[in-house]
């Protein structure tokens, strides 16, 4: 089950790959927004959170 597609999900402040575990990170559409699209970013959000860089600027400039 995800979280519900509403105004205040978005409103979330603690929405995103880090958690308080070290070295545990999120991934999937709850992290950034619903759908497929949403967990698709929420994959570059997490790979981001991983490699400590912007891995969506790594896919823009390929």
């Amino acid at each position: 089950m995800s979280l519900a597609h509403t105004p205040q999900r978005f409103a979330l402040r603690d929405l995103g790959a880090h958690t308080h575990v070290p070295g545990l990170l999120l991934t999937g559409q709850d992290v950034a927004s619903a759908g497929v699209s949403g967990a698709i970013m929420g994959g570059v959000v997490a790979a981001s959170a991983a490699l400590e860089r912007d891995a969506l600027e790594d896919l823009a400039t390929g």
